[in-house]
């Protein structure tokens, strides 16, 4: 009902959630936004909740009266109604909508961005190197603040225009051009047909830096910008590392890691003759098909095997 008034109310043209688990209002609204807009459904969204909008909500919890472990022989005792001197419990009112926005939308648009996503790297212990479409001495925005000065602190910071040039739209295509200047390759995970990572990719082939892509869902909007590129040429990327190897990083491939032992060691033993489908591989070393299944997709995530369609796995190449 809340989602359909809030809709209603603001003539939405997009789908816009409210959901409640006790006190975290509208937690799964902001999750439920992000997938849509992740899923390609939506370029922003509205998602919110409310409580206690109506008076009869807490006419339910004055007619509820919670037990003790220690009054279940005399209930009468052990409860009251709500009141205003009761404990553990404060009713309260309200409802909040946050916006959720693409990044592409987002800066295309000029928008402020009130959230630091470029900060994993630096928590992970590794590097990052910020390349900015404004002077070199300031944060942008303004609430980026604490995540620039750990860049610098830590990383490096990387910036064409003099201290005190703001961060103007047209800035943003050149700052790419340097992006594509300091990269061994450039990879665009995820891009759709308009999506500013493209004119990255043109810039890389001008200076004859190597394109790659990673394949995503054809039915995906915002996979329609990266898939085109694979149809052009670029590289695909499938595998990290292979990737690395491509790139002559230095990497320890699966034949230099302790092998799997236990029933992964048995499972990958069984793929030696090539692929093989669950149910067999399952008896084979003697596991029922949901628990060959669990460690199978643990091989998958360190990269032993790799699934082929109809539930056939192989060894990882």
């Amino acid at each position: 009902g809340n989602s359909a008034r809030i809709a209603g109310k603001l003539a939405l043209g997009n789908q816009v959630s409210t959901n409640s688990s006790s006190c975290n209002t509208g937690t799964e609204a902001i999750i439920q936004a992000m997938q849509r807009i992740r899923n390609g459904h939506a370029v922003r969204m509205l998602a919110g909740g409310s409580e206690g909008h109506s008076h009869y909500i807490w006419a339910g919890f004055d007619a509820m009266r919670v037990l003790n472990r220690t009054k279940n022989d005399d209930p009468e005792a052990a409860s009251r109604p709500l009141s205003a001197s009761a404990a553990g419990f404060i009713p309260g009112s309200g409802a909040g909508v946050l916006m959720l926005e693409e990044l592409q939308s987002a800066h295309a648009r000029g928008a402020r961005l009130y959230a630091a996503i470029l900060g994993g790297a630096l928590d992970g212990g590794g590097g990052t190197l910020a390349v900015l479409g404004w002077g070199p001495d300031r944060a942008y925005p303004a609430s980026h603040g604490r995540l620039f000065r750990d860049i610098v602190a830590e990383g490096l910071v990387v910036s064409e225009f003099l201290p005190g040039t703001p961060a103007l739209p047209y800035h943003f295509p050149l700052r790419n051009l340097v992006l594509a200047a300091l990269g061994q390759a450039v990879v665009v995970v995820e891009a759709s047909r308009r999506s500013g990572s493209l004119i990255t990719v043109e810039y890389a082939l001008d200076l004859g830096v190597d394109v790659y892509a990673v394949p995503g869902p054809v039915d995906q909007p915002t996979c329609e910008g990266s898939n085109a590129l694979l149809a052009d040429g670029a590289r695909p990327l499938v595998s990290v590392e292979r990737f690395l190897e491509e790139l002559g990083v230095g990497s320890s491939g699966p034949s230099e890691r302790p092998q799997p032992g236990g029933d992964e060691g048995l499972l990958l033993g069984g793929l030696d003759r090539g692929p093989v489908h669950v149910e067999e591989l399952a008896a084979m070393v003697g596991l029922g098909v949901s628990d060959a299944l669990a460690l199978l997709a643990e091989l998958e995530v360190k990269e032993w095997v790799e699934q082929r369609p109809g539930l056939r796995f192989e060894r990882a190449s």
